[in-house]
């Protein structure tokens, strides 16, 4: 993400928030990909504020 995101700033609050919440086991009990992908989508979306921010999983 931070190597290509467009934004260098915002990418670095994005990673460091979900490198945080992994940190602190958020992601432990996750027992899905698509859970997984929402739960991801959702904290983006809450770091970097806008809602075009998403993330998918396809088997």
């Amino acid at each position: 993400m931070n190597a290509n995101y467009v934004l260098p700033d915002a990418a670095t609050k994005m990673n460091s928030a979900i490198r945080a919440r992994q940190k602190n086991g958020e992601y432990d009990q996750v027992t899905s990909t698509a859970s997984f992908s929402e739960l991801i989508g959702t904290h983006l979306r809450e770091v970097s504020h806008p809602s075009r921010h998403s993330c998918q999983w396809q088997e």
